[in-house]
């Protein structure tokens, strides 16, 4: 009698442990890029039209400028050792965010400055001298730098909190890898004028514009490999938005899908795909699935994918799993896509 007891508790027991690894793995297969679910089961659809306005913490130094003078060019800030990328983020223990406060710090009687840099996330210091440019009639260090950048790309979805997920990949500089240099800037809706049609070896992309000096609808808060991450302040930008169920990367299969996007305006539109490869990945990766655009209009009007599809959501079987990220330049018909589960 004890030992069928023991031998019921231990297959209790036994039943616990697996539904608390089951438990876990279901966890798990929704948690990712360090931000689970949250019970979301269902969320705003993406597809519309953003205008990106992400501000730096300092000035990044984007290229040099020589100065003329009457012995040749000279540019301090490169003999200096300051390099592209450098963000400055202060000049003699003053602090500098836009072009006007590094206007002011060198516009003074010193000549010799101390300047503190952030390069590739280390504090340096360096000194540099200015030197008097006669055409601009002022003190330069040879530099040009930059606060802020901006772009136009598309929502993938918005939470019940507000929260949203845009691009699909990360934000910066031409040329440089900068983007953990920009991460907090504001939000605005944005409008699609036209579409430059993707050619073999050469991208598409979208044609758009937003205003900076609009009310803004809402705030970025993070810029990573998967996307721009924030937060939607005007309710009124998801007002007439449908709510769709969320998906997983164990729902792709190859098949038909549907990408929501928008090539004219501000309202996006459904267009057929064809999911051609879906890969098994058990972490984050920026390219999931392979997919095909197969919708005529599509293809008449973009050629396929463009530049400024990139967040547009892909919906299988009527639930969001996943988002466009990349065009392949020998086919704009062909892309790449992101499972839904990295992008949270």
């Amino acid at each position: 009698m004890l030992k069928h007891n023991k031998v019921n508790f231990l297959t209790a027991f036994s039943l616990v442990i697996l539904l608390l690894i089951l438990s876990l793995s279901i966890s798990i297969s929704y948690v990712s890029n360090g931000i689970a679910f949250a019970g979301n089961d269902e969320v705003y659809l993406g597809g519309q039209p953003i205008g990106l306005n992400i501000l730096s913490d300092g000035l990044i130094i984007i290229d040099y400028k020589p100065i003329i003078t009457a012995s040749g060019a000279v540019c301090p800030a490169k003999d200096s050792g300051l390099m592209i990328g450098d963000m400055i983020i202060s000049i003699n223990s003053t602090n500098i965010k836009t072009p006007s406060d590094l206007q002011k710090a060198t516009n003074t009687n010193d000549n010799n400055f101390n300047l503190t840099v952030i390069r590739e996330n280390k504090k340096l210091n360096f000194v540099i001298s200015s030197v008097f440019d006669p055409l601009a009639g002022a003190k330069k260090l040879g530099l040009i730098v930059k606060n802020d950048i901006s772009g136009i790309g598309t929502i993938t979805y918005v939470d019940n909190n507000g929260n949203y997920c845009s691009l699909g990949h990360k934000i910066c500089d031409p040329k440089l890898n900068n983007s953990t240099l920009y991460q907090n800037g504001k939000l605005y809706s944005a409008k699609i004028l036209g579409v430059y049609k993707g050619n073999k070896d050469e991208a598409g992309a979208l044609k758009g514009t937003f205003d900076k000096n609009s009310k803004e609808i809402g705030i970025t808060t993070r810029n990573c490999e998967y996307g721009v991450y924030g937060k939607i302040n005007d309710k009124k930008f998801i007002s007439n938005t449908t709510k769709v169920k969320l998906g997983s990367k164990n729902d792709v299969k190859p098949g038909k899908a549907y990408i929501y996007t928008t090539i004219e305006g501000s309202t996006p539109q459904k267009y057929e795909i064809e999911i051609i490869k879906n890969y098994s990945q058990n972490s984050p990766q920026i390219k999931s699935m392979v997919i095909r655009v197969t919708d005529k209009r599509l293809l008449d009007t973009c050629g396929g994918i463009v530049q400024g599809m990139s967040g547009s959501p892909i919906i299988q079987n009527d639930k969001l799993v996943g988002a466009v990220t990349h065009v392949f330049l020998n086919d704009a018909s062909i892309g790449y896509g992101v499972y839904i589960d990295w992008l949270f």
